[in-house]
């Protein structure tokens, strides 16, 4: 805000607009919105444009499944490209430890940059949703709520709402435009209790074992 001038500074309200690349928006009713939404960084200017090494990795920790490979790729994709338009659904990958599950949602985070980060099941299940202010991309790690069925119907509305009520632990509530994107991993088969027929998460139990050191 500090950066902006002394009579553009008041604002009706906060919010995440994916499609607007300034800090300052406008509503439908023309109320000055600021947008505390940070866009993914740009490539550097000089990198490694070689794709075998992910596309390698996705072949192992996806047991060379073409379909579920090239799920992931487009999911990426979209997730990196077109951050104006919210995915419709989460990643949940589960298999055994030390297989580089964790190394998936890095390569995510770095991808999406500032609006991306991890968070824990206990703080999706709690009371306060701090962690929901400035992000986009959630990574929870160390998922183990099979059988749970409250922690899912807790997190549903956070996938497939339009708005999210954030209420922030010391401060009064406010409404976010749902932009969030999950990734769960965990080393448990059936981590989360999902619905038969649930399509808010992409399921995948990788049957990958550790690669010698």
């Amino acid at each position: 805000i500090k950066e902006l001038h002394r009579d553009d500074r008041v604002f009706a309200k906060v919010d995440m607009l994916t499609d607007v690349k300034s800090k300052v928006g406008y509503d439908d009713a023309g109320l000055k919105i600021l947008n505390i939404f940070e866009h993914p960084p740009a490539p550097p200017p000089e990198y490694n444009n070689d794709p075998r090494i992910m596309l390698d990795f996705l072949d192992y920790l996806f047991d060379g499944d073409k379909q579920s490979i090239e799920h992931i790729h487009q999911w990426m994709t979209h997730f990196v490209f077109r951050p104006e338009t919210r995915l419709n659904h989460g990643i949940l990958l589960s298999g055994n430890s030390q297989t580089g599950k964790s190394t998936l949602g890095k390569i995510a985070r770095e991808l999406g940059g500032k609006s991306s980060g991890e968070i824990t099941p206990e703080e999706m299940n709690g009371n306060f949703q701090n962690w929901m202010t400035r992000r986009r991309l959630c990574i929870v790690e160390e998922v183990k709520q099979e059988g749970n069925y409250s922690f899912y119907n807790r997190i549903k509305p956070y996938v497939t709402n339009d708005i999210n009520t954030v209420n922030p632990k010391g401060f009064p509530s406010f409404d976010l435009k749902n932009i969030l994107t999950f990734m769960f991993f965990s080393n448990y088969q059936n981590p989360i209790a999902l619905d038969k027929d649930d399509r808010r998460f992409f399921y995948y139990h990788s049957k990958a074992i550790p690669r010698p050191q």
